[in-house]
């Protein structure tokens, strides 16, 4: 299962397929603000990371 946020390139009907059927991914979205709560690592530790790239 891969699980994304909101963004709305990833709500793209054509990228959805393309992962569920050629990469054979199940797809599930994680509700609007709630991206903390649910990947606290993307959040707290890869932000101070990404900010330094």
């Amino acid at each position: 299962m891969l699980m994304l946020d909101s963004l709305q390139v990833y709500k793209m009907k054509s990228a959805k397929q393309h992962l569920e059927d050629i990469c054979c991914t199940k797809v599930q979205y994680i509700p609007p603000l709630i991206t903390g709560l649910s990947r606290p690592m993307d959040v707290s530790v890869m932000r101070s990371f990404k900010s330094n790239i």
